[in-house]
């Protein structure tokens, strides 16, 4: 079954933006998207996706996740840096033949591939270049999305994830949050990290929700949320985020009153910006950890109150253990690592009896 299967095909899945003049794609044009299959390549072939954030890039990349194996790529890095990422790809999927990675792809020999904006509702239709052999529907746990990450070692180094990852991350965030058909995340977060990828696009996929996808951080949209369409009901960001969002307030400025939840990632969330946001906003705000190799490990629930300092609350997805030096263990089918061996997080930190994780440093 794929995901969002279940949910209602006229529900809306992907904004293109606030007050767009595209309308949504919708479950029911996804669905239609994702059976499209995308000619020219089969369940080993890499496909670099280059393009500016936005609703049709994070439908790109899941149809290309679907059929073959995504790799993106930031479009604003540099030449040198892309032609490296791009070895190995059979094609890039870029919003404009113009650009670092359309000059990058050109010069190591990579098919440039432009996307071209559906007309009437977020989405971009694209074609790779080969022979149009229909494949079939390729499993699920084969690698559908390569990843650079810096690694817990410094070095940088390739993550591979399969799609039952993909969705399984994003169940485990949906259930931790309580995600239903009626909530909406805004997502400005960059679609080549983890991070974005999981919470903002498998998350509501999951659970049948939407998301209101935009090229660029703005605070004052942010602040501004109650007057824009559509209703935003979450936000999964970094910690500078949410600083930047309360240092950009005006005196008396009231929070938009939609957003229930604010879910932290990818840096410790400090204790005072998460009070005082919580403080303003009367919203829940959530510190979690997760990593490339795992998305997610942890987090509280939905209901959390800050009554537990320094916590990253309990396992919403791996196994947890703390080694004899004191380094984080993790262990599961969402590992991107043997399931039934134990990963090494490179963060040091102590498990709770009631199971709740507080990191205290780092292991290297």
């Amino acid at each position: 079954m794929l995901p969002g299967a279940a949910a209602p095909g006229s529900l809306p899945f992907a904004h293109d933006g606030f007050d767009s003049a595209r309308g949504p794609c919708t479950f029911a044009a996804l669905r239609t998207l994702l059976h499209d299959d995308l000619r020219g390549v089969d369940a080993s072939t890499r496909v670099a996706i280059a393009m500016q954030n936005g609703a049709d890039l994070a439908l790109s990349l899941l149809r290309v996740a679907h059929w073959a194996v995504a790799v993106p790529l930031d479009p604003n890095a540099a030449v040198v840096e892309l032609r490296v990422a791009l070895a190995g790809c059979a094609g890039c999927v870029v919003d404009a033949a113009a650009g670092p990675a359309a000059s990058a792809a050109a010069a190591v020999g990579t098919a440039v591939v432009v996307a071209v904006p559906k007309a009437g509702e977020a989405g971009a239709t694209f074609h790779l270049p080969g022979p149009d052999a229909v494949v079939a529907d390729p499993a699920a746990n084969r690698p559908c999305l390569l990843l650079r990450t810096s690694g817990t070692t410094g070095r940088p180094k390739i993550v591979a994830k399969t799609r039952q990852q993909l969705v399984a991350g994003g169940e485990a965030i949906a259930r931790s949050l309580a995600l239903r058909p009626s909530d909406c995340c805004l997502n400005f977060m960059p679609l080549h990290h983890i991070g974005g990828i999981v919470s903002n696009i498998y998350s509501p996929l999951v659970s049948g929700s939407a998301a209101v996808y935009v090229k660029t951080f703005s605070p004052t949209d942010v602040l501004n949320l109650d007057n824009l369409s559509p209703r935003v009901t979450w936000i999964y960001c970094v910690p500078s985020h949410l600083q930047a969002i309360l240092a950009a307030r005006t005196p008396g400025a009231t929070p938009p009153r939609a957003v229930r939840l604010y879910r932290s990632g990818a840096a410790a969330l400090p204790a005072a910006v998460a009070e005082e946001l919580r403080a303003w906003s009367g919203a829940v705000v959530l510190p979690t950890y997760s990593m490339t190799e795992c998305m997610p490990i942890a987090s509280p629930r939905g209901s959390y109150e800050l009554d537990r300092a320094g916590s990253v609350g309990p396992a919403i997805g791996p196994e947890l253990a703390i080694s004899e030096r004191g380094e984080v263990l993790i262990r599961g089918p969402l590992v991107s690592h043997d399931a039934k061996e134990w990963f090494a997080t490179g963060d040091l930190g102590r498990i709770d009896p009631d199971g709740w994780l507080t990191l205290t440093g780092r292991a290297k």
